[in-house]
C-alpha cells in the first residue's frame, strides 16, 4: 500500500531540520507545473507528487513552481535556495532527486517567432514544408538538434551541482516522460493555450495538429530517456501513453486532462501509480 509523500516547502526548513523528520526516504524535488499547479482555481487541480509515494512513509522538499524550464530549476539566480538544498549551505544528505523538467522548455521553443533562424525554433514555415506527409515535416530539424544540445547541456550542469555537493554525489536523479497533450483552446485561466498558440501562428493545418504534438512529445521522450544514458544514476519513469488524449476541438476539463497540457486529478492519480511503482523499485 502506498503511503503518500509528504510535502514540505523549502521555506518550512528550520535550523538544519526538515519538518516531521525522520523519514524512511527523503527527496528533494525541482520542477514545473507537473510537480506544483497547473490549473485555476488551485484546488481544480493536483500534481504528480501529490498522490505518490512509497509503501513507508517518506519526505519531499518540493521547489517546483509553475512556468519553470529546466534552464531556470537550475539557475542560482531564478531559484537560489535548491542549489543550497542539493550542494550549498543548507545541503542535506537526499535519498533521490526528483526532476520535472524539459516540458517548458519545450513549450517556450515553440513559441520563437518564424523569422528566427531554424536553429532557433522548433517549427518550420510553411515554406520549408516540403512534399513530406510526415508530420515531422512541421519540424525544423536543426532547431530540434540544437534543442537536443540545449536539454543534454542541463542535466549536464545538475550532473555537475550534484558532484560538487559533500554528501549527493552519488544520489540518484529520478524523472518522467510527458503524456501525449491533444493541441486544443484550453486555457489554464490566464495561461495557454500552449501548443493550440504555436501551430496556428506557424498556420499547421488542424488535421496534423495531433500527429505534429505526438511526434514532438515523442521525440522529447525519446530525447530524457537518451539523457539518461548520458548522466550517472539518472532514471526515467515512462509514464507517456498513460492517459487517454483529450478530444480533438474540445475545450475546458476533459477526462483526463484538466487544460491543453496539465491532467486533471484523475489523470494525476494514474501517472502517479506507475511513478510509486517505479521509486518502489528504486527505494525498496
Amino acid at each position: 500500500m502506498t503511503t503518500p509523500f509528504a510535502l514540505i516547502p523549502p521555506s518550512s526548513l528550520n535550523q538544519g531540520s526538515i519538518p516531521g523528520a525522520p523519514f524512511y526516504k527523503q527527496f528533494l524535488a525541482q520542477g514545473d507545473s507537473w510537480f506544483s499547479i497547473g490549473a485555476l482555481p488551485f484546488s481544480s487541480t493536483t500534481n504528480l507528487l501529490f498522490p505518490s509515494g512509497l509503501n513507508k512513509r517518506a519526505g519531499v522538499v518540493n521547489c517546483a513552481d509553475p512556468g519553470f524550464t529546466l534552464e531556470k530549476m537550475l539557475d542560482r539566480m531564478s531559484d537560489p535556495v535548491f542549489q543550497q538544498l542539493l550542494c550549498g549551505a543548507m545541503e542535506y544528505q537526499w535519498d533521490g532527486i526528483l526532476i520535472s523538467g524539459l516540458g517548458n522548455d519545450v513549450i517556450h521553443a515553440l513559441s520563437a517567432k518564424a523569422s528566427e533562424p531554424q536553429e532557433k525554433r522548433l517549427l518550420a514555415t510553411a515554406a520549408e514544408w516540403g512534399d513530406s506527409t510526415s508530420p515531422s515535416r512541421y519540424i525544423s530539424e536543426s532547431g530540434w538538434t540544437a534543442f537536443e544540445k540545449y536539454a543534454t547541456d542541463l542535466y549536464k550542469d545538475l550532473d555537475r551541482m550534484r558532484q560538487a555537493s559533500k554528501l549527493n554525489k552519488a544520489t540518484p536523479i529520478i524523472t518522467h516522460t510527458y503524456d501525449l497533450a491533444t493541441p486544443r483552446n484550453a486555457p489554464a485561466g490566464p495561461s495557454g493555450p500552449w501548443l493550440y498558440k504555436a501551430l496556428t501562428v506557424y498556420g499547421v493545418p488542424t488535421s496534423d495538429w495531433c500527429p505534429l504534438a505526438n511526434e514532438l512529445l515523442g521525440r522529447l521522450s525519446d530525447l530524457i530517456c537518451d539523457i539518461s544514458t548520458k548522466v550517472s544514476g539518472m532514471h526515467v519513469v515512462k509514464t507517456q501513453g498513460t492517459l487517454a488524449p483529450a478530444p480533438e476541438g474540445s475545450t475546458g476539463k476533459q477526462g483526463h486532462w484538466e487544460n491543453e497540457i496539465h491532467p486533471s486529478p484523475a489523470g494525476y492519480q494514474l501517472l502517479a501509480k506507475k511513478f510509486s511503482a517505479e521509486l518502489q523499485l528504486l527505494f525498496p
